[in-house]
């Protein structure tokens, strides 16, 4: 995709309080309305991203469901589950987000040393997945109370991780929330075969539609300058479920694409200065 072809639809400027990178917009726009995961490498802002889709979902209000091919909306509700991996995390990305977020969203925190909050004290809650999990079991507690739940992480999914767990019990929620991956490293898997399956699995597990990156050359042009590996990633060739194990799977490239949301697209832009991964 290139600058003069990306279509804006949202005004993204207005959910966080720091100016967006044109990559930036670019991933909050082809991500609004799926269930994407999106694929960047330290330092570029995907917090930033994905603190401007919470603000987008609490400001709009809405819940949405899966219907197997899209995110449809259904009913009202306005509050994000934003899951991490660690304790340490915790107190960042919930940081992040009181920082980011605009305007200011109640943020609470949670993990197996911290009171569990109530669901009227926070517009957004940064748990933990395993205390989430067994404080679910204990009170009975539904995903249904979010419209949106961000992974961060998210290739923790793919093994015997309180992550796998979450996301099973996604997939029986109903009404789904949308959803959200964040991750530098999608897989480990060496070989194509391998990385296919893996992806193939990641994307079942949390009903992803669409995967998102940069290429190095759009990393740079918008303003982001610290270590871009190279990334082997596979992406769906078209928008439809990546949950069916037919989905076609391809290697993403480095150049300009079409401006399809579920492959590799590049567009340029002029350069903020922010690093919040």
């Amino acid at each position: 995709m290139s600058s003069s072809s990306l279509s804006i639809m949202h005004d993204w400027a207005s959910t966080v309080c720091i100016p967006l990178r044109r990559y930036q917009v670019r991933m909050c726009e082809a991500a609004c309305g799926h269930n994407a995961v999106i694929v960047l490498p330290t330092g570029s802002g995907k917090t930033m991203i994905a603190a401007a889709l919470t603000s987008w979902h609490h400001h709009h209000h809405h819940r949405h469901h899966h219907d197997g091919t899209r995110i449809i909306t259904s009913s009202i509700t306005n509050k994000t589950l934003f899951l991490v991996p660690t304790q340490m995390l915790v107190a960042q990305q919930a940081n992040a987000l009181e920082t980011y977020c605009s305007p200011p969203l109640r943020v609470c925190r949670y993990h197996g040393e911290l009171r569990w909050p109530h669901e009227s004290e926070y517009d957004a809650l940064v748990s933990t997945p395993e205390a989430l999990r067994l404080k679910m079991a204990e009170t009975g507690f539904s995903l249904s109370a979010f419209s949106f739940v961000v992974f961060d992480e998210v290739h923790h999914v793919m093994k015997k991780h309180p992550y796998a767990k979450v996301a099973r019990l996604l997939q029986v929620t109903s009404p789904s929330p949308s959803v959200l991956g964040l991750t530098a490293t999608c897989t480990y898997a060496v070989g194509e075969a391998k990385i296919e399956a893996e992806m193939k699995m990641l994307c079942a597990s949390l009903n992803i539609s669409v995967l998102l990156s940069a290429p190095t050359d759009e990393l740079v042009r918008d303003g982001y300058h610290g270590a871009t590996p190279a990334l082997h990633l596979l992406v769906p060739t078209t928008s439809s479920s990546a949950s069916s194990s037919s989905s076609s799977l391809s290697s993403s490239s480095s150049s300009s694409s079409s401006s399809s949301t579920s492959s590799l697209s590049s567009s340029s832009s002029s350069s903020h200065h922010h690093d919040s991964a």
